[in-house]
Formats: structure tokens, C-alpha cells, sequence
């Protein structure tokens, strides 16, 4: 045998490695106020906890059908403006949604560029509160 082919065999047969033991899963969450990191559970620091908005609001199938009909019914140029209006009044997932019942994936894409693009629209959305400023 070459040099080569003998740098390829092993010294030694392997040697079984330990078995690691498999915890349990846990059944209940940590109690409220009390967080998991790393597997540790402390109490989280007061300063660290940001404000989270609240929740958004839901609306009711029929209301969204209702308004998607609404909107169905007006000129292709209204249809936009009357999206960005309820976006800003009742919330973005209540005007995409509207928009989502409407089956209409163009005019949900140009609502998703207007909030996206249109600088005035966002700044308004992030002085109510409907959308987060980044």
C-alpha cells in the first residue's frame, strides 16, 4: 500500500457515543408575565417590554361581503380611493380583506402599493396608528 491509502484507514474501531436522554415536552405555558429564554424562565425586565398596540379589530364575513359589493359596484377609478378611505378609517386588514373578497388581486396589489409607496397615505396610516412605523 501507497502512503495515501493508509492515511484513509482508521486507527481504531469507533466508540459508541453516550445515549442522550429526551426531555419531556412541555404541556403548559409559563405563566403570565413570566417568559422562556434558552430554557431558562425569569421574570422579563420592566424596560424591555414594548407596548404592543392592540389587537386589530375583527369584522364579520357579512360586513366584509357587504362592503366588497360596495366597492364592486363603483368606477374601476373609485374603487382605489374607497380602499385607501376604509384603510384609514377602520384599518389596512379590514381594506384587504375587502379587497381579497372582491377577487380582484390587481386592486389589491395597487392597495398594497399605495400603502407601501404612497408617502402621504403611509404617514397618515402611522399617525393613527393603523400601521407601524419602520
Amino acid at each position: 500500500m501507497d502512503q495515501n491509502s493508509k492515511e484513509n484507514l482508521p486507527l481504531s474501531e469507533p466508540q459508541p457515543q453516550p445515549e442522550v436522554p429526551v426531555l419531556p415536552a412541555m404541556e403548559a405555558e409559563p405563566a403570565e408575565g413570566i417568559f422562556v429564554e434558552s430554557g431558562m424562565t425569569s421574570q422579563p425586565p420592566a424596560e424591555s417590554q414594548p407596548e404592543l398596540p392592540p389587537a386589530p379589530q375583527e369584522y364579520s364575513e357579512a360586513e366584509i361581503s357587504e362592503q366588497a359589493g360596495e366597492v364592486a359596484q363603483l368606477p374601476e377609478s373609485d374603487k382605489l380611493t374607497r380602499l385607501k378611505s376604509v384603510a384609514l378609517k377602520d384599518g389596512v386588514v379590514k381594506a384587504v380583506r375587502i379587497a381579497k373578497k372582491m377577487n380582484d388581486p390587481q386592486l389589491l396589489d395597487e392597495l398594497h402599493d399605495a400603502i407601501q409607496d404612497d408617502p402621504e397615505l403611509k404617514a397618515q396610516l402611522e399617525a393613527t396608528g393603523k400601521i407601524e412605523k419602520l
